[in-house]
C-alpha cells in the first residue's frame, strides 16, 4: 500500500479545482505535477525502489472500485496498472474490494479486505524472522571467512617509497571511490591513468599502505609485461595461508615444469572462495598495447588476469586511457606547486624552499614527479645548484638526462626521463604514423596551446596546398576527422592533454618535459624537416588585420612564434633551395605578427632577416623584397626613426612604381605610408599630396567603401586635424568610422583607432563630453583586443589623461599618465 505508484487519474480534475481556487488566492500546483501519470519524480521513486526491492518481501494491494470525486464522476484513483510496480521479483498482488478512500478502512475482522491484508502481514512477519536470522548467520560467517583469508601486508616486489609526498586531492578521490573498510557487495575497480612518470604507482602504493588494515589481503602485481604479471600472480601463492592452495602452487619456481597457467588459475580461484571478499589487487604499469597493430609479444589481455568474481577491490595504473573500461577512472595530472616543492625538499633538503630559482625549476619540469625526483636526486648526489641545473637543462638536455640516469630512483625502478615514454611513442608509431609525426612537429612549437586551425586556416590553405608537404601532414591536417583520429591516439597513450581554452573548444597541450624529450630525440634530418614545417605553419597562420577578431589568433600565435625564433639560425644554415620562398615568406609574416602585437624589437629582427634573405635570393628590386622594405619602413616610423623610415618608403615606392606601375594597389599602400610619415615629420603639404593620390587610386581600384580605402580616409582626417581643418577632419573620421563599423565591426582594432582619433578631434574642438565617450570606448575595446599594456592601448590611456587634466580631474589624470609611462 505504500509502494511507489505510476500516477493517478484524478490529477486533471484536481488541476481544474486548483484553478478555481486560484481566483480567491495564491496556490501551488507542484504536488499535482508530481502526481501526474509517469511524472519524472514518480519514475525516479520507482527506480530507487527497484534497486532495493530484492531485499524485501513485497505484496501489492490495489483498489478495485471507482471513487466518487465531483458532480457524480467516479474513477479509480490509483488503478492496478499504476499500483503494481512492474518487474518486481517474487512479489504478490491482490485487490481490495473498495475505492481509494476506503481500501484501508475496515469495520470488522470478517471483512474480506481485512483478511487479505492480515494474511499478507503475518506471512511477511514470519519471513522477516527467518531473514534476520539468516543475515546474522551470514554476517558471522563473513567475519570468520575474512579472518580465514587474511594475509599479512607485505611489500614483496613493491618499489620502495621512502620519500613519497602525499597528494591529498587524488588520495581523497581514491578513498571516496574504493571506500575501504565498508561492506563490499560488488567489486570496486579504479583505473589511474595518465602520463608516464606522473606518480600513478606511488599513489596506488601509498593508498594501499594507508588503508592496509581495511583489507584482509593486499597484493601488488607488476604489469609491465605478460611475463612479469604472470610471475607476480604466481608469487601470490607463496603468500597465501597453508591448505588454501596446492603445494605445487606454493612451491612453484621459475624453473618449474608445472603449467604456469594452471598455477595462475588456482590463484585466481582463491579470490573466488566463499567469504573472501575484502582483498585489494593492484595491477601496476599496465601500459602494453594488446591490439593487433602493435604485435607486441610482451602485451596481454588484462581481462584474462582479473578474478572473475564480482567482489573485492582492484586498482589499475596505466598510461592507456582506454583501460577505463575496467572501472571508474581518475586521470592523474601534475602535482600542485606545493607538492612539487616538497619532492625537491625531500631530495635536496630544506634549503630548496628559499632558493630563488626553485619555482622556475618546478615550472620547467611541469610539476612532473619523476622529473622532479630525478632532478633532485642528481643535484644532491653531484652538489649541483638549482641555477646550474637549469642552465644545463636548457643548454645540454640530452647529456644531463644521461647523467641523471646514473643515479637511479628506487621507487621508479629502471625508468628515467630519457627513456620512460619510448614504449608509448613506439606504440603510437605502429598504430598511427601521422600521430607520431604530429607529436614530433608539436615538439618544434610551444607546448601549451595547439589547435587544428594552426595548421589549416584561411591564410595558409592555398599556399600549403601549393607547397611540397609530407604525406602524413596532408592526411592529418587537410581533414579534421583525421586530425581528431590522430589526437585520439595520442590521448589514449597520455602523451598529450586536452586543455580549456578561451577561444576554441579544440585545444591540446604537451607536458613540458615530454615536449623537451620529444624534441631532443629527433634525428638531424627529422629535425630539419619538422622545424621548417613548424615555422611555415606558424608564419602562414598569421591573419591579416582585415579578418574579424584577428587579434585573438595573433595572441595565440605569439608563443609559437617565440619558439620558432630559436630554430631560425640553425635552420637557415641548412636551408634547401626549394625551401627558400616559404621560409622567408614565413619570417616576413612573423615580423607582421610581432609588429601588430607591439613587439617592435622582435618585429625588426624578423624583417631584417627576411630582407637579407630575399635580397640575397631574389635581388633588391623583387616585389616580395619591396614588401618587406615597406613593412620595415612602417616599423621604423612607429619606433620614431623617421629618417630610416623615409629611406625605406622611398626605396619601396621607386621599386614598386617600376615593377608594378604607379596605380597598383601595393604601390598605393606605400604612397599612403609615405604620406603618414610626412605628416609625422610636419611636411603637411607633401603628406596631403600623397594621401590624395592614394585615395584616388584606391577609390578607383576598390571602391569608396572598401576597408583599404577607408584607411586612407582615416589618414586624411588625421592630416586635416593637424592642419587645423577640424570640420574637414571630422567629416573624414565619421566617414571612416561608419564604413569600418559596417565592414569590420565596432571592436576591430582599425575601427578603434578611428574612434580614438575622433576623440582627439573632439578634444581639440572643446567637445569634452564627446571626447571622453570616444576615448573610453576606444580604451575598453583596445584593452579587450590588445591587452592593457599594448602600445596602442597606452596611447589612448595618455589621451584620456590629457582630457581628465583639462577637465580638472587631476587624480584620474595622474593615474592615466602613470600608467602611460610604460609606453612614453
Amino acid at each position: 500500500m505504500g509502494t511507489p505508484h505510476q500516477g493517478g487519474r484524478g490529477v486533471s480534475i484536481g488541476k481544474i479545482l486548483l484553478n478555481l481556487v486560484k481566483i480567491r488566492g495564491n496556490t501551488s500546483n507542484s504536488l499535482l505535477k508530481h502526481l501526474e501519470e509517469h511524472s519524472e519524480l514518480l519514475q525516479q521513486q520507482q527506480a530507487d525502489f527497484m534497486s532495493i526491492s530484492r531485499d524485501f518481501d513485497i505484496n501489492f494491494a490495489y483498489e478495485t472500485k471507482p471513487c466518487p470525486i465531483l458532480g457524480g464522476i467516479a474513477i479509480e484513483i490509483v488503478p492496478k496498472w499504476s499500483a503494481v510496480v512492474p518487474g518486481t521479483p517474487d512479489a504478490a498482488e491482490f485487490g481490495i474490494d473498495d475505492d481509494h478512500k476506503g481500501m484501508t478502512k475496515f469495520s470488522r475482522k470478517e471483512d474480506q479486505g481485512y483478511k487479505k491484508l492480515s494474511r499478507a502481514l503475518v506471512s511477511m512477519a514470519q519471513k522477516a524472522e527467518l531473514k534476520v536470522r539468516s543475515n546474522w548467520i551470514e554476517e558471522e560467517s563473513k567475519k570468520q571467512g575474512s579472518h580465514k583469508y587474511a594475509v599479512p601486508f607485505s611489500i614483496q616486489g613493491v618499489p620502495l617509497m621512502s620519500k613519497f609526498v602525499s597528494r591529498n586531492v587524488e588520495m581523497t578521490k581514491m578513498k571516496e571511490l574504493l571506500q575501504p573498510g565498508t561492506k563490499n557487495t560488488h567489486r570496486r575497480s579504479l583505473v589511474l591513468h595518465g602520463l608516464g612518470g606522473i606518480g600513478k604507482t606511488q599513489l596506488s602504493l601509498a593508498f594501499a599502505r594507508e588503508h592496509q588494515d581495511k583489507y584482509t589481503a593486499t597484493f601488488w602485481l607488476d604489469g609491465q609485461t605478460r611475463e612479469s604479471l604472470q610471475r607476480s600472480i604466481v608469487g601470490i601463492a607463496r603468500q597465501l595461508p597453508p591448505n588454501q592452495v596446492s603445494e605445487l602452487a606454493r612451491n612453484y619456481g621459475p624453473s618449474g615444469s608445472e603449467d604456469i597457467d594452471k598455477i595462475i588459475r588456482e590463484v585466481m580461484d582463491w579470490f573466488k572462495a566463499p567469504g573472501n571478499t575484502e582483498w585489494l589487487l593492484i595491477y601496476d604499469n599496465v601500459d602494453r598495447d594488446h591490439s593487433p597493430e602493435t604485435q607486441d609479444p610482451d602485451s596481454y589481455d588484462l581481462g584474462q588476469f582479473l578474478p572473475s568474481i564480482d567482489r573485492g577491490s582492484v586498482i589499475i595504473t596505466t598510461r592507456r586511457s582506454q583501460l577505463r573500461q575496467y572501472g571508474t577512472d581518475i586521470e592523474i595530472l601534475g602535482m600542485t606547486a606545493d607538492e612539487a616543492l616538497e619532492v625537491l625538499v625531500h631530495r635536496i633538503g630544506p634549503s630548496a624552499r628559499d632558493d630563488p630559482d626553485v619555482l622556475g625549476l618546478i615550472a620547467r619540469l611541469g610539476n612532473l614527479p619523476l622529473a622532479l625526483a630525478q632532478a633532485g636526486s642528481y643535484m644532491w648526489e653531484t652538489a649541483t645548484s638549482i641555477s646550474d641545473y637549469l642552465e644545463s637543462y636548457e643548454s645540454t638536455w640530452n647529456d644531463l638526462m644521461k647523467e641523471e640516469a646514473r643515479y637511479p630512483l628506487q621507487e621508479y625502478g629502471s625508468r628515467h626521463v630519457h627513456t620512460t615514454w619510448t614504449i608509448s611513442f613506439t606504440y603510437v608509431l605502429k598504430k598511427n604514423k601521422a600521430a607520431a609525426r604530429m607529436l614530433q612537429l608539436w615538439a618544434c612549437l610551444n607546448h601549451r596551446d595547439i589547435w587544428f586551425e594552426l595548421f589549416n586556416n584561411e591564410e595558409s590553405a592555398d599556399l600549403l596546398r601549393e607547397s611540397s608537404l609530407p604525406t602524413w601532414f596532408e592526411w592529418a591536417f587537410f581533414n579534421v576527422l583525421n586530425f581528431r583520429n590522430s589526437v585520439s591516439t595520442l590521448l589514449v597513450y597520455s602523451l598529450i592533454e586536452k586543455r580549456q581554452d578561451l577561444y576554441t573548444r579544440f585545444s591540446y597541450s604537451v607536458h613540458p618535459v615530454v615536449h623537451r624529450w620529444c624534441y631532443e630525440t629527433l634525428e638531424t634530418t627529422e629535425w630539419h624537416d619538422l622545424a621548417f614545417l613548424a615555422i611555415r605553419c606558424v608564419g602562414f597562420a598569421v591573419p591579416t588585420e582585415h579578418k574579424r577578431e584577428h587579434w585573438k589568433t595573433q595572441i595565440r600565435l605569439i608563443p609559437h612564434a617565440d619558439q620558432c625564433s630559436y630554430l631560425l639560425d640553425s635552420l637557415e644554415e641548412s636551408l634547401r633551395n626549394e625551401e627558400f620562398t616559404d621560409f622567408y615568406g614565413a619570417i616576413h609574416n612573423l615580423g607582421i605578427l610581432y609588429h601588430d602585437q607591439g613587439k617592435l624589437a622582435e618585429a625588426e629582427a624578423m624583417y631584417i632577416r627576411a630582407l637579407n634573405g630575399k635580397e640575397k635570393g631574389w635581388g633588391p628590386d623583387h616585389t616580395s623584397t619591396l614588401d618587406t622594405v615597406n613593412n620595415l619602413g612602417t616599423l621604423y616610423k612607429n619606433q620614431g626613426k623617421l629618417a630610416e623610415a623615409e629611406a625605406m618608403y622611398i626605396r619601396a615606392l621607386n621599386g614598386k612604381e617600376k615593377g608594378w606601375g604607379p596605380d597598383h594597389t601595393s604601390t598605393l599602400d606605400t604612397v599612403n605610408n609615405l604620406g603618414a610619415l610626412y605628416s609625422d615629420q610636419g611636411k603637411l603639404a607633401e603628406a596631403e599630396a600623397m594621401f590624395r593620390r592614394a585615395l584616388k587610386g584606391k577609390e578607383k581600384a576598390w571602391g569608396p567603401d572598401h576597408t583599404s580605402t577607408l584607411d586612407l580616409v582615416h589618414n586624411l582626417g588625421t592630416l586635416y586635424s593637424d592642419q587645423g581643418k577640424l570640420a574637414e577632419a571630422e567629416a573624414m573620421y565619421i566617414r571612416a568610422l561608419k564604413g569600418k563599423e559596417k565592414g569590420w565591426g565596432p571592436d576591430h582594432t582599425s575601427t578603434l583607432n578611428t574612434v580614438n582619433n575622433l576623440g582627439a578631434l573632439y578634444f581639440d574642438q572643446g567637445k569634452l563630453a564627446e571626447a571622453e565617450a570616444m576615448f573610453i570606448r576606444a580604451l575598453k575595446g583596445k584593452e579587450k583586443t590588445w591587452g592593457p599594456d599594448h602600445t596602442s592601448t597606452l596611447k589612448t590611456v595618455y589621451n584620456l589623461g590629457l582630457l581628465y587634466k583639462n577637465q580638472g580631474k587631476l587624480a584620474e589624470a595622474e593615474a592615466m599618465f602613470v600608467r602611460a609611462l610604460g609606453y612614453y
